[in-house]
């Protein structure tokens, strides 16, 4: 099990790790939280088999170490670089249309002022593989 400075210290933060880490998104991470009434900390302190019957042994790994394909800090520093901001469930700004969905994203990264409360909107949802022919029409369609 990893030590408590490998747990992340918020919510935020650990939705952060879930979104990026190898097998872990949506349905994962709700599963997981939801099975530990949304104790994080919890979820990110239990051994490999005490989550593998939940979600698998290869996404239980991963979890447990996640430092290792995931440099919080450096996302945090960047984030704050760039002036964006990673917006989670709880927080209002995150669109309530989302919040219905029952895969709906772990978080949401937003650069720049933005009304997500507007009646009309549009977004693009990226992947963390995407392909050049994804990249060069989500590059035209902007």
């Amino acid at each position: 099990m990893d030590s408590p400075k490998h747990i992340p210290e918020t919510e935020r933060d650990a939705l952060m790790v879930l979104n990026a880490i190898e097998g872990w998104g949506p349905v994962t991470g709700a599963k997981a939280l939801k099975w530990l009434k949304g104790d994080f900390e919890k979820l990110f302190g239990l051994s490999v088999d005490e989550l593998a019957p939940v979600v698998g042994k290869s996404r239980a790994t991963s979890l447990e170490s996640w430092r290792k394909a995931f440099d919080l800090e450096w996302e945090k520093a960047r984030l704050l670089e760039i002036g964006g901001r990673y917006v989670i469930p709880s927080d209002a700004e995150y669109p309530e249309l989302l919040k219905a969905l029952p895969d709906r994203p772990l978080g949401l990264y937003l650069k720049g002022h933005s009304e997500l409360k507007l009646k009309k909107s549009i977004a693009i949802v990226g992947t963390r593989k995407a392909t050049a022919y994804g990249r060069k029409v989500t590059e035209e369609f902007c």
